[in-house]
Parts: structure tokens; sequence; C-alpha cells
């Protein structure tokens, strides 16, 4: 038989639950350490008796803390981050509402490319990786991507398998799994902010500040990479920025071809980017509203156009060229290689 003073302990512990577990639930769950000092108790006490309540974790659970990866690939192209933006309740000025963007692993450059729709990103793909193989005769071995539809689609899915490609999906619901590919949507939409409320740049060229946003981004150095810039990790060499001016400032773009000797020698234009297929820079036209490609151009870094005039009509539809964001290497006649796959390199105000 139990003793007297054992028959008072186990009265005593039976007193101290119901007690816990009274105020536990007058004071909707609240927790031991909470409870720990109201009542007297010590935390491990309140901790034991609250392990036994059903409602807490119905009510308080949370997801476990995401660890950031220390894992890194070893060479280009070895693991590829995927992900697309979008939809932008405004169209660019050629219809583009969303954005792909691609993130080599291994010295994080990116490419970023404008999308009128999400099927698009199929198509954007099956380009991108032959020109990866043709150019670089390198293969992509990984890509990771969120759960989203246009990655998880039968027609993707059978092009990775038929390319011999593992495609790394994140759980529903849990972007954090495909981190890097979010930060730099973040670090892409923070630039392009910059830029366009520095110069007023009308929203319906929201897709200009983005493929600026990536040229720039992908020069500048990083911890990450040791000090170094995505574009020096990728190609070897450091990034020349001496034609680099500010985005949406007053240019003057040379006329060709001079036909008339007493006609304006140059147009006022805005200055909207960097050509990926020429050595020039993207201007439009504030008179005629188009966009062209110049490469004798000077630059009023002080005056912003649309800062200015913000009256000024755009027309929603123009007829610019073909701009898409691929790196131009300057340096050689080989560089169409470079160009095809490396988001916007040099074009130097030569």
């Amino acid at each position: 038989m139990a003793s007297e003073s054992d028959k008072v302990l186990t009265a005593k512990e039976d007193k101290m639950n119901e007690d816990i577990m009274l105020w536990h639930r007058r004071l909707a769950h609240a927790s031991g350490a909470s409870l720990q000092g109201m009542l007297g108790y010590s935390l491990d006490e309140c901790k034991s008796i609250l392990v036994g309540c059903d409602i807490c974790p119905l009510a308080k659970h949370t997801r476990h803390p995401f660890p950031c990866s220390t894992s890194k690939s070893s060479s280009p192209f070895q693991l590829l981050h995927l992900d697309v933006w979008g939809s932008y309740y405004i169209e660019t000025f050629d219809g583009n509402k969303f954005f792909l963007t691609i993130i080599d692993d291994f010295s994080r450059i990116t490419w970023v490319f404008l999308l009128k729709f999400k099927s698009d990103v199929l198509i954007m793909l099956r380009q991108f990786f032959k020109m990866v193989h043709t150019q670089f005769k390198a293969v992509v071995q990984v890509v990771r991507t969120y759960n989203g539809g246009e990655f998880v689609g039968s027609h993707l899915q059978t092009f990775f398998k038929d390319l011999g490609i593992i495609h790394h999906r994140t759980c529903v619901y849990t972007p954090q799994q495909n981190g890097v590919a979010e930060r730099k949507h973040r670090h892409l939409l923070e630039v392009a902010r910059a830029l366009r409320f520095q110069a007023h740049i009308l929203l319906s060229f929201w897709g200009h500040c983005i493929l600026a946003a990536s040229y720039i981004i992908n020069r500048l150095p990083t911890t990450i990479l040791g000090g170094k810039s995505p574009y020096e990790v990728f190609l070897g060499k450091k990034p020349h920025l001496t034609h680099l001016r500010t985005l949406g400032c007053l240019c003057y773009g040379s006329v060709l071809p001079r036909v008339d000797k007493f006609a304006p020698r140059t147009v006022k234009a805005v200055f909207m980017g960097y050509s990926a297929i020429t050595k020039g820079y993207i201007l439009f036209d504030l008179l005629n509203q188009k966009f062209f490609v110049n490469r004798d151009v000077h630059f009023v870094e002080h005056v912003f156009p649309f800062k200015a005039d913000l009256s000024t009509p755009v027309a929603s539809i123009f007829s610019p060229p073909a701009i898409h964001d691929l790196i131009l290497d300057d340096q050689s006649t080989d560089s169409a290689a470079t160009s095809l796959i490396s988001s916007h390199v040099d074009n130097a105000d030569t």
C-alpha cells in the first residue's frame, strides 16, 4: 500500500496538473513560459503538462525553419535555378506580362527573358538549352523550379526527360526551397524600381527596367562569389563598365544616312538600355515614339525627359528592334557564342 506521504505527493501532482491545464485553457492556451510566472510552477513542470494538450498543435503549429544551402555547383550549367514572375497588370509596350529568370548556380549569372504568356517558357528553354550546347559545348544537368504549372506540365517534363535533365521541384506552397531564384527576383525588382523611380520611366517600359537591372547586377561584385561579379566568374574576366550610362536620361542619337546637309544631325531620345545584338544603345525617339539602336550617342545624364514632361503620350504598340537579354562580348570576333548565352555583356561606347 502507498504510504501517506506518497498519497499526499500524488494529490499535489494532480492538483498541479489540474491548475496548469485549467489556466492554460482560461488563458487561451498560453505557453508554459507565460504560466510559469503566473502560477508559480517551474517551466519544466508546465511544459511536461502542456505537452498533452491536443489543441495547441492545431492552433499554433509553425513550419520548420529552412536551412541555408551550403552546397554549390562546381561548373557552369551544372545546376540552373528557374522562376517566372508575373503576370503584371500593365503590359510592356510590346505586350509582355511575365519574365523568365534563369540563374546559373556556379557563377550566379542571370538571364532574363520577357514573355507574353507562361506557356512561352517551354519555347524559351528549348532555345536556351540548344544555345548552351552549341556555343559552350556544355549540357544542363539539373534544373530547380518551384511547383508552378508552367514547370510541371507534361510537355516540359517530357522535354527534360528527353535531354536527361533532372528536375528538382519545391514542395507545394514552399517557394523557400527555390530560394536562389526568389532572392534574385527580389534583387531584380529592387534595382528595376530604383531605375524607374530615378528617371520617372513609364510603367509600360517596366520590361526595359528589368533587362537593365539584370545587365547591371551581372556586373556587380557579390560576397557570395568572394567579391567577384557573376560576369567575371562566368567569363573569366572583369567586365568593362566605361560604356554604362544612366537609364532614362536624355540623349541625342546620330541621324543616318545624312541626306540633307541642313537637317538636324541628331534625334532627341531617351536612353532605354543596351542592345544585345549590336554594339549600340537602345534609344526611344521622343518625337516619333519608336525605338532604335545607335552607337553614336551624346548623353545628358542629369536630365530625365519622362520627369520633365509626364504628359507626353506614348503609343501602346511600337516596332522596336528585336531585344533579348543575352550577353555580348565586345572584345573578339568569336563573341557570338557569348552573346547567345550571357545576359547583356559589354557593348563599349566606341
